[in-house]
C-alpha cells in the first residue's frame, strides 16, 4: 500500500546498499565503498551536511573566508567548480549522462585527487562512511545540520521536481516512512537521525577539527556564522567584510545567482526533469508547517521522544 512506500521502492534506476547505506544511481557505488583509499591532506576543509540542509549555502561561505573574504576573485565560478562531491561524479552534476545511462563515468576519488591543495570536499555522507583520516581529524570538517522538518519537506520538494525519475510522487507519509526507521536502507543516503548521532557521538573526541552549523541560524544571524567559520579556519575578517560576506550570502541574493540558485539546472535536463522547483527555494524556517500536517508533525516528533535533547541538541522550527 502508498503508505508503506519508501525512496527505496519509488526509486526507477539502479540502486545499492553500502555499509547499511542507501545510495542511488547518480551516486558512484565503487568511490563509495573505497573512500577509504582517498588521502585526506591537513589543509583539505570538508563540509558534511544531510541533504536540503543548506549544502550549497554552506559551501558559498566557506569560499569566500577561505579567499580571506574576497567575494570577486570566486564570482565568475560556478558552484560545482569550487568543491568536489566526495560521491557524485562531476559529469552527473554538469549535466553530462542521464540517470538511466549513469555508471562508471568518471571516478570522485579521482578527481578529488587530482585536485590541487586547498581542497574544498563536500559529501551528503556522515561520519560512519567517511575517509578513515577524516574521521581521525586529519582536516577540518564543517557539519551542516537543519531541524529534520524542514529537511524532509524540501527534500520531498526537490524529489518531486525529478519526478521522471521516480514510480510516483512523494508525500509526507512516504518521505516519513523511509526516516523514522533505525536501519538506513529505505532512503538515500539513510536518515536525518542516523547522520546526527553520527556526528553527535564524535564531536567531543574531534573537538578542534570539527564545527556545527545550523542552517537556522544561517537564516537569523548570518553575521555570527560568518565569524565562527572565519574563527574556525584560522581567518581574520574586519567587520566590514563579515557585513559585505553577510549581505552576498543572503538568500535572495543566492537564489538570484545563477551559479547558486539553480545548481542543478544542467543536471534536471540530463535527467529529463518535468518539475519546475528551483535548487533554492524558500529559504524559511517554519515552511514545514504549510506541507506537514500535524499528525505527521507529531509522528515524528515521538520518534525522537527526548532523544535529541539527550544528545544537546535543540532546533528552531520557526
Amino acid at each position: 500500500m502508498a503508505e508503506n512506500r519508501t525512496f527505496a521502492d519509488l526509486y526507477r534506476y539502479k540502486q545499492k546498499v553500502i555499509k547499511g547505506h542507501l545510495f542511488p544511481s547518480f551516486t558512484d557505488f565503487k568511490a563509495i565503498e573505497e573512500m577509504d583509499k582517498l588521502e585526506i591532506r591537513s589543509d583539505d576543509i570538508l563540509i558534511s551536511s544531510y541533504p536540503r540542509s543548506g549544502t550549497h549555502w554552506a559551501v558559498e561561505l566557506v569560499d569566500i573566508i577561505r579567499r580571506d573574504g574576497d567575494i570577486e576573485s570566486g564570482s565568475h565560478i560556478h558552484i560545482h567548480d569550487k568543491f568536489r562531491w566526495l560521491e557524485i561524479p562531476r559529469e552527473y552534476l554538469k549535466g553530462g549522462v542521464s540517470l538511466a545511462d549513469f555508471e562508471g563515468v568518471g571516478s570522485p576519488i579521482t578527481d578529488a585527487a587530482a585536485m590541487p591543495s586547498p581542497r574544498l570536499l563536500v559529501t551528503h555522507m556522515g561520519y560512519d562512511l567517511l575517509p578513515e583520516e577524516a574521521k581521525q581529524g586529519r582536516c577540518k570538517t564543517i557539519v551542516v545540520f537543519r531541524n529534520p522538518k524542514s529537511a524532509l519537506v524540501s527534500h520531498m520538494h526537490l524529489l518531486n521536481s525529478f519526478s521522471a525519475a521516480y514510480k510516483s510522487l512523494f508525500n509526507m507519509d512516504i518521505m516519513l516512512n523511509g526516516e523514522l526507521t533505525e536501519t538506513n536502507d529505505k532512503t538515500a543516503w539513510g536518515t536525518w537521525f542516523n547522520f546526527v548521532k553520527g556526528w553527535c557521538s564524535n564531536k567531543d573526541r574531534l573537538r578542534k577539527y570539527v564545527l556545527f552549523i545550523r542552517y537556522e541560524e544561517m537564516v537569523k544571524d548570518m553575521a555570527k556564522v560568518v565569524r565562527d567559520v572565519a574563527t574556525f579556519l584560522d581567518k581574520s575578517l574586519t567587520e566590514e567584510k563579515v557585513q559585505t560576506i553577510v549581505d552576498h550570502l543572503s538568500f535572495g541574493n543566492m537564489k538570484k545567482n545563477p551559479s547558486t540558485g539553480d545548481a542543478f539546472q544542467h543536471m534536471k535536463k540530463s535527467v529529463g526533469s518535468d518539475g519546475d522547483t528551483p535548487h533554492m527555494r524558500k529559504g524559511k524556517i517554519d515552511d514545514w508547517k504549510k506541507y506537514m500536517t500535524v499528525k505527521q508533525s507529531e509522528r515524528l516528533d515521538a520518534y525522537f521522544g527526548n532523544t535529541l535533547e539527550n544528545m544537546g541538541l535543540h532546533f528552531q522550527y520557526e
